[in-house]
């Protein structure tokens, strides 16, 4: 970086000079002393430096923990959870309305669920979507869900959100992905309920007629 001033432009290498400052290597007979501790918590964390001959330094350490964290992150879905204190008397259900607001709003709560609200607070993967709701698929769609392009997926969505009645304006189908408008998830359970129940009432109805046509044939044919 090269930073200017009155007296001048002056500039330095961060990376070089942080690893140059905190090398901060340990003692080379502490990782082993550790490693022999009667705690089996200590011993864990030195078991593997112990085994390395080579002296470890303090920012390898860092780095490789915070590889293996972001790593541990990308694995999961994260949800983020705000703690909101109820009262100042510590006593439990029992909510200070005015306190509670005030926490809400100062740490930016309502705002983000009025922006939320006003877009597409829903968000899934078709295929995350597609399997929630596997049973309301056909056999040759579910091999398509599974094995088939984001373009089949795709469709399969959106032949799914329209059987459920959702209008046009309530979703919007991204490439992977569909996004929708506050309660879609809850709305698209309770219509795929219904949807469910007269796929299933038809299908009964389908086996009556059937079977009305089979015991009309087997009369006609006791007839001949």
């Amino acid at each position: 970086y090269t930073a200017a001033g009155g007296g001048g432009a002056g500039g330095g290498d961060v990376a070089r000079s942080f690893l140059k400052k905190n090398k901060d290597e340990l003692h080379a007979k502490l990782p082993a002393l550790m490693a022999a501790s009667r705690w089996p918590f200590v011993r864990d964390l030195f078991l593997a430096r112990a085994a390395d001959s080579r002296r470890g330094e303090v920012a390898r350490q860092f780095a490789a923990s915070m590889k293996e964290l972001t790593e541990t992150l990308a694995a999961t879905d994260q949800h983020f959870i705000r703690c909101i204190k109820p009262n100042d008397r510590r006593t439990p259900f029992d909510f200070d309305e005015a306190l509670v607001r005030s926490q809400l709003q100062s740490c930016g709560v309502l705002a983000a669920a009025c922006v939320a609200q006003a877009g597409f607070p829903y968000r899934r993967t078709f295929l995350s979507m597609l399997d929630d709701f596997r049973d309301l698929l056909t056999l040759e769609e579910q091999r398509l869900a599974w094995g088939g392009s984001a373009a089949e997926r795709k469709a399969m969505v959106r032949k799914l959100l329209t059987q459920a009645g959702f209008a046009d304006e309530d979703y919007q189908l991204g490439r992977t992905m569909v996004f929708g408008s506050a309660g879609l998830e809850a709305q698209f359970a309770e219509r795929a309920r219904e949807l469910r129940e007269r796929r299933e009432a038809d299908e009964r109805a389908r086996q009556r007629e059937a079977e009305a046509m089979s015991a009309e044939q087997k009369a006609r044919l006791a007839e001949m």
